[in-house]
């Protein structure tokens, strides 16, 4: 049987965010709230608060900065760079699509095979394992016996990623 194009493969549902929102919102105003108190309370808390409060919003602020500098430099790289760095007569396409896309939305940039976790992206590996089941599930791959994977413990790379994954056994 031969399988569809990888530009066919479905999308994977997202769940609604609204409930995220408000309750996002509620758990702000409830911060703020107890800010103001301890304020009245413990000026000093209030300071370490403020302190903690700034730095964050400057490592936001510099990683936002990073990203913004990598998808200026990587303009004009699309899924057509990226699937034609791989033997895709050797490679499942639908896994390089899926990855691609996944990752794609989750760092803000087009990603490369090169593109280390870490050190490119950003992304812890821990952070990383979250997006395998999602494209696992997309690539139609199953996630059994993961540990009899010659790759398992060894993907640093979005290339050794695709490996991982291309020595999953199909779910189809």
């Amino acid at each position: 049987m031969r399988r569809s194009p990888s530009r066919r493969m479905p999308k994977l549902p997202q769940p609604k965010t609204d409930a995220q929102k408000y309750v996002c919102g509620l758990m702000i105003a409830l911060g703020l709230a107890a800010l103001i108190a301890t304020a009245i309370y413990c000026p000093l808390l209030l300071i370490v608060f403020l302190g903690g409060g700034l730095y964050t919003a400057y490592a936001f602020r510099q990683a936002r900065l990073l990203r913004e500098r990598k998808r200026l430099a990587r303009q004009g790289e699309s899924i057509c760079t990226f699937a034609r760095s791989f033997d895709c007569r050797a490679r499942d396409t639908w896994i390089i699509r899926a990855v691609y896309e996944e990752f794609e939305a989750a760092v803000g940039f087009p990603i490369r095979r090169s593109d280390d976790f870490v050190d490119d992206l950003n992304i812890d590996l821990e952070d990383a394992s979250v997006l395998l089941a999602p494209i696992a599930f997309r690539c139609g791959r199953t996630l059994e016996g993961m540990e009899q994977n010659p790759w398992y413990f060894q993907v640093r790379t979005i290339a050794h990623f695709i490996e991982f994954l291309h020595e999953q056994p199909s779910s189809r």
